[in-house]
C-alpha cells in the first residue's frame, strides 16, 4: 500500500493536468503520493478514467510540452503567447534571410573564381601591350 500526501478535488487545471490543445475533464481528484517519484494521479469521477504523471512525466511535461508548444502559466492567455510567437517567428525569418543572403553571395563569389581560373588555364587572361616608348625617349 503507497501512502498519499494529499487528495484534492480540482474544478481548474493545473500545471500536470491542462489540456493546451485539448479539452481534460473536470472536475477531477489529484491524489499525490508518497513514493519516490510523488507521482500525481489524476482521477476522473465520473468515468474512474486515471491519467498518472510521475518525476519523468513532470520533466517531460517542462522540457518537451513547455518548450515545444510554448505551454508555460506565465504566457499561456492569448495576447503574451501571441506577442512570444510572434517575436520568435521574426527571428527565425531573419536568420534565414541572413543566411540565404550569404549563401548567394558565397556562391556568387566562388562562381567568379572558378570563371577567372578557367579563362586563365585557356590562356584568355587579359594581358596588356607591351610598353613601347614614345619617340624621343630612351629605351
Amino acid at each position: 500500500m503507497v501512502a498519499l500526501t494529499s487528495v484534492e478535488l480540482l474544478s481548474n487545471e493545473d500545471s500536470y493536468y491542462s489540456g493546451h490543445k485539448r479539452t481534460v475533464a473536470l472536475p477531477a481528484v489529484r491524489v499525490i503520493t508518497a513514493d519516490a517519484d510523488a507521482t500525481r494521479l489524476y482521477i476522473n469521477p465520473q468515468t474512474g478514467q486515471t491519467r498518472a504523471v510521475s518525476s519523468t512525466g513532470r520533466l517531460s511535461r517542462w522540457v518537451r510540452t513547455g518548450l515545444h508548444d510554448l505551454d508555460f502559466p506565465v504566457i499561456r492567455n492569448r495576447p503574451w503567447w501571441d506577442v512570444l510567437v510572434l517575436v520568435l517567428l521574426s527571428g527565425v525569418t531573419a536568420v534565414s534571410i541572413i543566411g540565404t543572403w550569404m549563401a548567394l553571395r558565397s556562391v556568387r563569389q566562388d562562381f567568379r573564381t572558378a570563371l577567372r581560373r578557367r579563362l586563365a588555364l585557356r590562356g584568355h587572361h587579359k594581358t596588356h601591350a607591351p610598353h613601347r616608348p614614345a619617340q624621343g625617349d630612351q629605351a
